[in-house]
């Protein structure tokens, strides 16, 4: 999941990735550090932190530390990209299938208004029609945020996902994904119905017109301090998208307040790090959980 940043942006690309990138990470500084949620039942446990874009690793507060050391099992959306495992021909094959429409073009897919946005945005960054035309929309959103990000690029961004991964990996703790390889997400977002990927793109293109327009969200980083917003930009824009919102949101926060629940009767004690904006809103994991008569508790 914080608004749209370059956080969530490079979380779906880093599915498809097959090489790690060198980042350095810098030693945490004392903090009260960020709010944890957890859920409990007998001995086990199961710990939720909720984060976003990170100016360094100060979000891993001794509380935050002694809540993951004293896990069994790390849970993360994707897998980063230095766990990820190349490609066979296979994947390669089935992924570019999966990636491009058949019959038709990227923009049949859109409706008038937003194929009228996407053109005038992909001409303002001179993507070649031969590049995006025969995407499918979802996959056509990277491409055009990528290179939105390469002629506006932004600060590094730490990736806490990765440096949770990285810990674990040191502990010899094992880690579990809701996406676990670069061939699920791609089926994942090709499930996608065609009126959710053309809204899919009109989110990103509203996103990229607040961009230009100098419009960020507010402390974007407090939830490092503890302070997660309520509700972002970005997500209220979801939530006014309700299919989009249900496919991104509302089902995936279901799946993780069930896997929660099945950690739970499973027994020990589990860490899941997360999308902010999946921890916020009405259809939050929280709110399913609750739902689920599961008492969720902050600290």
């Amino acid at each position: 999941m914080k608004g749209m940043t370059r956080r969530e942006f490079s979380a779906a690309l880093a599915a498809l990735a097959v090489w790690p990138p060198t980042r350095t990470q810098a030693m945490p500084a004392p903090t009260q550090g960020p709010k944890l949620l957890e859920v409990s039942r007998g001995p086990s446990k199961v710990t939720i932190l909720g984060f976003g874009d990170a100016r360094d690793d100060s979000w891993f507060s001794p509380k935050v530390r002694a809540a993951f050391d004293g896990c069994n099992q790390l849970w993360l959306e994707t897998v980063p990209p230095f766990l990820a495992v190349p490609q066979s021909p296979a994947v390669f094959r089935r992924i570019d299938e999966l990636r491009h429409t058949k019959g038709k073009t990227f923009f049949d897919c859109l409706t008038p208004d937003v194929r009228r946005r996407a053109e005038k945005r992909i001409a303002d960054l001179q993507i070649a029609q031969n590049d995006i035309a025969n995407l499918r929309p979802w996959a056509a959103y990277y491409l055009i945020m990528s290179a939105y990000y390469r002629r506006h690029p932004q600060a590094e961004t730490k990736y806490v996902d990765e440096f949770l991964a990285r810990r674990a990996v040191s502990q010899n703790m094992k880690i579990g994904f809701e996406l676990p390889s670069s061939e699920a997400f791609v089926e994942r977002m090709d499930q996608l119905s065609p009126a959710v990927q053309n809204e899919y793109v009109s989110w990103l293109l509203s996103y990229l017109d607040d961009q230009d327009k100098g419009i960020k969200e507010p402390k974007p980083y407090d939830w490092v301090t503890g302070q997660p917003p309520a509700m972002t930009r970005s997500l209220k824009r979801m939530i006014d998208m309700p299919q989009l919102y249900e496919a991104m949101q509302t089902r995936r926060n279901e799946w993780w307040a069930n896997k929660v629940i099945e950690l739970l009767k499973s027994g020990g004690r589990y860490f899941i790090g997360i999308g902010l904006l999946h921890v916020i809103g009405p259809s939050s994991i929280p709110n399913r959980l609750r739902a689920l008569h599961e008492n969720v508790y902050e600290s």
